[in-house]
């Protein structure tokens, strides 16, 4: 398995996410910060992996935003 550090397009082929999505989900709090201050040059670990592919699987349970929320103990 590849490891981090990954930059957002890197992420998006391992999650197969497309990156608009990688964005929405971080700006909705549901995969931490990337690191770095400029987001132009973020980078991005194995958590942020892992939570995206958490995300996908529930997604794929046909879960709304709400509760994929609670079940990943972040407030909407």
């Amino acid at each position: 398995m590849t490891t981090g550090p990954y930059s957002i397009d890197d992420l998006a082929s391992l999650s197969g996410l497309a990156v608009r999505t990688i964005r929405y989900y971080r700006n909705r709090r549901l995969v931490p910060k990337h690191f770095g201050s400029n987001p132009r040059y973020a980078t991005y670990g194995d958590q942020h992996l892992r939570a995206l592919m958490v995300i996908r699987k529930v997604r794929d349970e046909r879960v709304t935003l709400t509760d994929l929320h609670e079940r990943i103990g972040v407030p909407a």
